[in-house]
């Protein structure tokens, strides 16, 4: 029984970073400002230059 649960727990400690790592490199491919969870928000005008669109 005991062997069912640890093989439990790796599987969702796996899936778990699969999904994590999948979402990361979603958003990283989409673009600074677009990856950012402000982006609807975000005023772009007081960012510094190289941050700026």
């Amino acid at each position: 029984m005991t062997l069912v649960i640890n093989i439990l727990f790796v599987l969702v400690i796996i899936s778990y970073s699969a999904y994590v790592l999948t979402r990361y490199f979603k958003k990283s491919k989409k673009g600074q400002c677009s990856a950012c969870d402000m982006n609807e928000g975000c005023q772009t005008n007081h960012l510094p230059k190289h941050l700026q669109n």
